[in-house]
């Protein structure tokens, strides 16, 4: 994953964190002293998913360094790999990597695997008593999650282990067999197109550099689709809207975007719908380059 990927520029800067890229991951702690590092083990927006000895390395770096290690687990259910186990922070433990215990941090949600963005509900869980106590302190300011967010979520109180097991099951073939359909046909359509291995999360990114001339711009074309772009599919005039990637970067001035040529799909909507995906953005994108 480029260490240049950068959401949220703002939230960072507005917290007074200073982001560290790590190009080599070994040597930026020895110079830039990082209190925390942040991995995505099932990455939005790229879909790659960690395996179980990347995580055990970055751990062993969190404890040489003296590092907090903080994993996103939004998504953790839902990986694609199913010959390979489940991948958590919460899988490690001093027997792993002697030390970590104690400066282990997961950020998790209701919104990914449980299908409730609109609830608002998430968590900080932590096997530190002291990181504990100051993150309560620090939340009683917010009072507490919304009422109706925490009936709706607190249901899942009262289902088994089991039930639970099963509907993220059944949440994983759902996704998976969208996310493979969709790149398989991608690929069919336009070969020299780069479709990111759908392996974890709800995402598949798209680079078009090797099929467009000079010059592209994603936001020009997503530009063009949502403003004039529509190609005929079943009879309906239809169009398609993508992330373009350029926004995910953080590029110093001069040092060209790597992102101007990618685009992220989320596959959040119907079966149906997605399966048209390939041709739609195939189609789209022909006649984007034939007119520029």
């Amino acid at each position: 994953v480029d260490n240049r990927l950068l959401k949220y520029p703002l939230n960072i800067k507005g917290a007074g964190i200073q982001r560290i890229p790590t190009p080599t991951i070994d040597l930026e702690p020895k110079k830039e002293n990082p209190g925390a590092l942040l991995v995505i083990p099932y990455d939005n927006p790229t879909g790659q998913f960690y395996t179980y000895d990347m995580l055990k390395d970055l751990a062993k770096l969190c404890v040489k360094y003296n590092m907090w290690m903080i994993s996103d687990e939004a998504y953790r259910e839902l990986y694609y790999e199913t010959d390979k186990p489940l991948v958590s922070v919460w899988g490690l433990s001093d027997a792993d990597v002697p030390g970590i215990e104690g400066r282990r941090i997961s950020i998790e949600t209701a919104s990914k695997v449980w299908n409730a963005c609109g609830l608002r509900i998430g968590a900080v869980i932590t096997d530190n008593a002291e990181f504990h106590d100051r993150s309560v302190a620090e939340y009683t300011a917010n009072l507490c999650a919304n009422v109706i967010g925490q009936y709706i979520f607190g249901a899942l109180a009262y289902e088994t282990k089991e039930e639970l097991a099963a509907w993220t099951n059944e949440l994983r073939e759902y996704y998976k067999e969208q996310i493979v359909k969709v790149y398989n046909g991608l690929k069919e359509l336009e070969p020299k197109l780069i479709v990111s291995s759908p392996d974890a999360s709800i995402y598949s990114i798209i680079d078009v550099r090797n099929v467009v001339k000079p010059g592209f711009d994603c936001l020009d074309f997503v530009l063009y689709c949502a403003q004039e772009g529509a190609v005929d599919i079943d009879g309906v005039q239809t169009t398609l809207l993508v992330a373009p990637m350029k926004g995910f970067y953080e590029t110093k001035e001069g040092v060209e975007n790597p992102g101007k040529t990618q685009f992220r799909i989320s596959f959040v909507e119907t079966p149906e719908k997605m399966a048209k995906i390939p041709e739609l953005f195939v189609k789209l994108l022909q006649q984007y380059e034939a007119n520029r």
